[in-house]
């Protein structure tokens, strides 16, 4: 996954208040409904899942099962005009460790069996002001609670750039929220259009590192 490109460009302010809420977001069901084309050889199904979000201009949400990186599974579809539903069954079906729901206009897919839930960790208070979005991550792995959860796991934070997407001069994101998990936090990132995809991702020999990556709308398309 590339890395953030040197800023430049357009400054862009997202506002997100914790008064936001979900049902505020029409869910627009033909979305699933989109037929688009893909040519997916030898992909991950988090690089699959990407190339599709690209394809459809679909917001989308990874989470991917702790050890699959080390038994990772290769994808390889070629389908013409079929409904972006359809397709996404054929990628679940392909690595069938995952399942996919979509709420509110977002499509998340994740492990349907884990010991540890990340992005199902709930936080009482999450705040930030003017920070640049490529510095979310290290926002969430600095929050008190999330510090102890990981390391009761046994891992550790993933804290390198994070964040590929248009050139931009100080894109500042401010967020405000109360009770909310994690994937909610992310999740108000995609419907909002700051981004496009976000993966939770785990790396190392023993799967001891955890990170969490940001893709813009210009952000470079998977190779792999």
């Amino acid at each position: 996954m590339n890395l953030l490109r040197k800023l430049g460009g357009v400054f862009i302010t997202v506002f997100v208040f914790s008064q936001i809420c979900f049902s505020q977001t029409t869910i627009d069901n033909s979305f699933l409904n989109k037929k688009v084309s893909v040519f997916i050889q030898n992909f991950s199904v988090e690089s699959s899942l990407n190339y599709l979000s690209v394809k459809s201009n679909i917001p989308m949400g990874f989470v991917q099962s702790r050890g699959s990186e080390i038994n990772q599974k290769k994808i390889s579809l070629k389908i013409i005009k079929e409904t972006v539903e359809n397709i996404l069954n054929k990628i679940v079906e392909a690595d069938n460790r995952y399942s996919w729901s979509f709420e509110n206009g977002v499509i998340n897919v994740y492990p349907k069996k884990s010991q540890f839930r990340f992005e199902e960790i709930q936080l009482d208070n999450f705040e930030i002001n003017d920070i640049e979005i490529e510095e979310i991550h290290s926002i969430i792995f600095n929050h008190p609670r999330i510090k102890s959860e990981i390391a009761e796991h046994n891992l550790k934070p993933l804290l390198g750039v994070a964040y590929d997407g248009p050139l931009m001069e100080n894109p500042k994101v401010k967020l405000s929220f109360q009770n909310k998990r994690i994937k909610d936090i992310l999740n108000i990132l995609l419907m909002d259009k700051s981004v496009r995809f976000w993966s939770i991702t785990y790396f190392g020999d023993k799967t001891e590192l955890i990170g969490i990556d940001l893709l813009g709308y210009n952000a470079s398309l998977p190779n792999r």
